[in-house]
């Protein structure tokens, strides 16, 4: 292999490896986009059930 061949070799493994960094934030992002609306949804919930069980009276 020629000293060429091992450079593009090496650079097509750092452009493999970056490409993966870049994928595996874009999940972690989106599971923590997830869980927050997961958790505004259980919040809402949350009130929701607790004014249906603690009318306001006015």
């Amino acid at each position: 292999m020629s000293d060429f061949d091992t450079k593009s070799a090496q650079a097509v493994a750092m452009a493999s490896l970056q490409t993966a960094e870049n994928i595996s934030k874009m999940m972690l992002d989106a599971v923590a986009d997830q869980q927050e609306r997961q958790q505004k949804h259980l919040s809402e919930t949350v009130e929701l059930i607790q004014s249906l069980l603690n009318p306001k009276s006015d």
